[in-house]
């Protein structure tokens, strides 16, 4: 009975070995990637870039991160997690590095769409060793607190690479960029991955191995939700400084304090009561967060902001991609995977391009304005439309 027992704890057990370590990489990748992404726009823009060009360093990465991740469910299950894991990190490492060696806008371009890949294929790899490693039982709380990684990355590195180029330069951002990345290649040495499975060794390149029904309703949810999020990460410092308001750092600080805060709480809500409510609190939130952010014009408006953006912004990841690979089986994760992260990296895409443009022609504050409508958009298909389809989603 004691062995029994044991045995009963060891598998809800959330934070093992594998788990930490799993965590601690995305955790750097997302810090790196994050960091250069945020610093880019100001740095192309020192370099004499347009709104229009800042737009497309955004959707260059992104754009070829969508196209890799609709083919690294397959890979990943074919050639193993550990051989795609690294060598995304190391695609990413060494286009970070490039950037430094190559301050001009059109090699940056290029480069960002060796970048994007690197990240496809690195942070599909851990999102989908993290959902093998987590017990089922507790799998949205372990969802929630791997997501609190990303989400924590999302808000601190921001901040840091703000605060750095604006007073220091390019350069320390892309050494601690680099720095993250080559630490993330250390510790997937260590890292125990998953067996591949007969099925996987089998399947083929088609649409249905490609993307994975469950995982389309979260997916196209994300791509909403980030065609917002995608305005805020390329255009929020440049609003900040065309207000006037130079500490927009203090943007993202709010953010992870409230993220932190909040992540963990919803996983566990989400393992009791379902997806439905928790994810029209989300996005109510992201809606708030740019109606805010397009009437701010002091940091207190902005800090305003990052408390709706931690609830809303911070929460909907972590619960979306729970609901993407929660009720599929474990050969399709890592397609469940690359299906909903595809939606993630369209969404910023889409929405770095068009915010440029809308940026470009009526300035930043009407952009956010604008750009608010489709996680409204999101929130309104939930209402109508999510309930009956939500409740397919399990965690059990």
């Amino acid at each position: 009975m004691e062995k029994y027992r044991s045995s009963l704890e060891s598998s809800s057990k959330i934070w093992t070995r594998d788990f930490i370590l799993i965590a601690i990489i995305n955790m750097a990748i997302f810090t790196g990637f994050n960091m250069i992404s945020i610093a880019m726009p100001l740095y192309v823009t020192s370099l004499g870039g347009a709104d229009f060009l800042t737009g497309l360093v955004t959707t260059f990465a992104t754009a070829s991160a969508l196209i890799i991740r609709a083919f690294t469910g397959i890979l990943l299950d074919k050639f193993g997690f550990k051989a795609i894991l690294i060598s995304g990190i190391g695609i990413m490492a060494a286009s970070t590095i490039a950037y430094a060696v190559f301050p001009i806008v059109g090699v940056i371009l290029a480069i960002r769409l060796l970048h994007g890949i690197g990240w496809g294929l690195s942070s599909t790899s851990t999102s989908t060793i993290a959902s093998d490693v987590i017990p089922k039982k507790r799998f949205a709380e372990g969802i929630g607190y791997f997501a609190l990684t990303s989400s924590l990355a999302v808000a601190v590195a921001p901040a840091l690479a703000i605060a750095i180029v604006q007073n220091i330069g390019m350069l320390p951002v892309i050494i601690i960029a680099s720095g993250c990345t080559i630490l993330a290649i250390f510790l997937s040495f260590y890292e125990h991955y998953p067996k591949q499975t007969k099925v996987a060794h089998k399947q083929k390149f088609s649409f249905t191995n490609m993307f994975d029904r469950k995982a389309l309703l979260p997916s196209g949810l994300m791509l909403l939700v980030n065609c917002a999020f995608g305005s805020v990460t390329t255009f929020i410092a440049l609003h900040g400084q065309a207000q006037g308001v130079q500490n927009i750092s203090l943007y993202f600080t709010v953010y992870a304090i409230v993220t932190i805060i909040s992540r963990p709480v919803v996983g566990k809500v989400i393992d009791k009561v379902g997806f439905y409510l928790p994810s029209i609190l989300s996005l109510l939130g992201v809606v708030m967060t740019l109606v805010i952010i397009s009437f701010s014009t002091n940091i207190t408006m902005f800090c305003l902001a990052g408390i709706f953006g931690g609830l809303g912004i911070g929460t909907i990841m972590g619960t979306l991609q729970t609901m993407a690979v929660s009720s599929v089986s474990t050969e399709r994760r890592g397609v469940a995977t690359s299906t909903f992260l595809f939606g993630v990296d369209a969404g910023i895409a889409l929405g770095a391009v068009i915010s440029g443009a809308l940026a470009g022609a009526f300035g930043y504050s009407i952009m956010f304005l604008l750009m608010s409508v489709f996680p409204a958009i999101a929130l309104l298909i939930v209402l109508l439309f999510g309930k009956t389809k939500i409740a397919d989603y399990s965690t059990k």
